[in-house]
């Protein structure tokens, strides 16, 4: 990650500067306070009340600017409820005795009993805060409404907001299960879209332990959450490959398992490999490390944008990859693994 960000550094100094000046003021203004007074004690809950609601999508949902600068922060709310119970207890009342009796709610919430069931419950609390919105009114959560909030959930996590191509096969795909679904007796937005929710959720939840795949995604070099369908518009030949990244496909994936990057490469016919989970970012280094070479400038990848070759994956390059890495240096002698031989010689 290093290494691309001060690729990009080079590239365009002021650009970088810009964008790293930007991301302070956000955080500035996210920690900064305001105080602000309220006259009565109805005011200040309605307005804790509008911030509990807006921290429980928050910690959910990507919230754009302006929805960030609706509420006071929390030590705002704080400071008002000092100030406005100084002045109430001001106020000296005799012989009053007052009881009463409390019910405290709190927002739906799992416990997992192991980790691996995460994104159902995630999927649930989704879907639950969404029917929370008075704005959204129908009896069952719309494909597009879905959607929308996804996507805030992969801004949210990945760090980076869903690119169109992701956005138009994550509302396909939530189309067609709320199709199949929406004339069942007594349907529910959760008998809806858990499933394919949990699905969604447990591939978004790749990105947190390989954040510099959010980069790749980023760059257009990892497709991320796609239609696999496109492998069979790859057309390479041995001279010019075509390549692409991407996570495997929805319908094979399983909410419960790790979501795992597929590595497809058309020379004259089409090869689809996986990178293995437990040696994941060995594996990644030394696919970087490949992309290096002059050979690498004349494969094609397949992306979002155009001219992309496999050779833009080097941006991520360093020699420093070798020593953090089991990469050997290709001017080292070096093993394969025995399987993989055995099979091609057997």
């Amino acid at each position: 990650m290093l290494n691309r960000l001060i690729a990009e550094c080079v590239k365009n100094p002021d650009e970088f500067n810009q964008q790293a000046t930007k991301l302070y003021e956000i955080i500035k203004m996210r920690m900064s306070s305001r105080v602000t007074s309220f006259l009565t004690a109805e005011s200040l809950f309605d307005e804790i009340e509008t911030c509990r609601n807006l921290q429980c999508q928050r910690r959910l949902f990507h919230m754009y600017h302006d929805e960030n600068k609706q509420t006071p922060t929390l030590l705002d709310l704080q400071q008002a409820t000092t100030k406005l119970y100084e002045q109430l207890l001001k106020i000296r009342i005799k012989n009053l005795n007052i009881e009463e009796d409390l019910t405290f709610h709190s927002r739906p919430f799992g416990l997992c009993s192991h980790a691996q069931y995460f994104p159902e419950y995630v999927a649930k609390a989704i879907i639950y805060e969404i029917e929370q919105i008075p704005q959204i009114n129908d009896h069952v959560i719309q494909p597009n409404i879905a959607t929308d909030f996804i996507c805030r959930y992969h801004t949210r996590i990945a760090g980076i907001e869903p690119k169109l191509h992701t956005k138009h096969f994550i509302l396909q795909q939530l189309q067609s299960v709320y199709e199949a679904n929406k004339n069942r007796i007594n349907i529910t937005s959760i008998g809806i879209y858990e499933e394919i929710l949990a699905k969604i959720i447990s591939q978004i939840d790749f990105f947190v332990d390989h954040p510099f795949l959010s980069m790749m995604y980023h760059d257009n070099l990892f497709l991320g959450i796609c239609n696999s369908t496109i492998d069979k518009e790859m057309n390479g030949t041995r001279d010019e490959l075509q390549i692409l990244l991407r996570f495997n496909s929805l319908a094979e994936h399983q909410s419960t398992q790790s979501a795992s990057v597929r590595y497809i490469v058309h020379n004259g016919q089409l090869t689809r490999a996986s990178f293995h989970t437990k040696a994941f970012v060995d594996e990644m280094c030394r696919m970087i490390c490949e992309s290096n070479s002059e050979k690498a400038k004349t494969c094609r990848l397949i992306s979002d944008i155009l001219n992309r070759s496999f050779h833009d994956f080097s941006l991520y390059f360093d020699n420093e990859l070798f020593r953090l890495s089991t990469v050997v240096p290709p001017t080292k002698e070096g093993y394969n693994p025995l399987i993989p031989v055995l099979w091609s010689t057997m």
